[in-house]
């Protein structure tokens, strides 16, 4: 049995490793202030929709309170729309497949024979419906200026089938963003 060195270990996992994470990728805008803000809320507004060629927005659903609970654990505070420092949008963006598309259709979560599919994935909350229909997407977090709603910070991470964990999927993406100041 042939031994390989520490090096060749370690670049291999390296290379494992580097190839299954999630690639990120972060907008900011130069009138972000760092560690300025320290109060976050949703974006309620509902006449806002993210458009992306080949995708379609579906309901983030659990992915909002994934968000705000990542924010929370790096220090910022959740409060009142009309009085936070920093809105939170969160987007879920799905392949668009047009009916009769090449690919297996599968019936939906809880459908066929035996009835009632598995226990619900992250907290308690349902499957997205969008992610029933495909295998790709696209999760895309902004930090909002109350003021003008324009985006100041905005991190965006593809999502496969196989993403079931997204409270680390929203960790990591939000890792770059600068915790508030004391």
């Amino acid at each position: 049995m042939r031994m390989i060195g520490p090096a060749s270990a370690l670049s291999a996992l390296l290379l494992l490793f580097g190839c299954s994470q999630p690639r990120f990728v972060y907008r900011t805008d130069p009138a972000f202030r760092g560690g300025a803000y320290r109060t976050v809320a949703l974006d309620l507004r509902t006449d806002q929709v993210l458009i992306r060629e080949g995708f379609r927005p579906v309901d983030p659903g659990f992915r909002r309170q994934a968000v705000l609970s990542a924010l929370t654990a790096r220090g910022y505070r959740p409060e009142a729309a009309g009085t936070a420092d920093l809105w939170v949008a969160v987007h879920l963006l799905v392949e668009a497949r047009e009916e009769g598309s090449a690919g297996p259709s599968r019936p939906a979560r809880g459908a066929g024979r035996r009835g009632g599919g598995g226990p619900p994935r992250g907290e308690g909350a349902p499957r997205d419906a969008g992610e029933r229909r495909t295998g790709r997407g696209t999760l895309l977090v902004q930090l909002l200026d109350p003021k003008t709603g324009q985006a100041l910070w905005q991190g965006e991470s593809p999502l496969e089938r196989g993403d079931r964990d997204s409270e680390e999927v929203v960790r990591k993406l939000l890792e770059p963003l600068p915790s508030p100041r004391p």
